[in-house]
């Protein structure tokens, strides 16, 4: 194992902890949602390192968290220009 699965898997809590707190929140603005989608992508993109690297994913599987972290990623710059 790598210390790069290390970095995934706290961008991976950290992901977890935004949405939650996104979740629980009383008041949502843009400016939050962006930052949570910005941390999961954040976390998309971390979990992609390692997942090339160990042959954990088929193709398809690769494409498919590459795309969620790149859609991840233009919706919160979105909301985020938004605000």
């Amino acid at each position: 194992m790598t210390p790069v699965v290390f970095l995934a898997v706290f961008c991976a809590t950290m992901a977890a902890i935004a949405a939650i707190r996104l979740a629980l929140a009383e008041e949502r603005d843009p400016a939050d949602a962006g930052t949570a989608l910005l941390t999961v992508a954040i976390a998309a993109f971390a979990t992609l390192w390692p997942a090339v690297e160990e042959s954990w994913l088929s193709t398809g599987g690769l494409l498919v968290l590459s795309v969620a972290g790149a859609l991840s990623a233009a919706g919160g710059i979105a909301l985020l220009a938004y605000e």
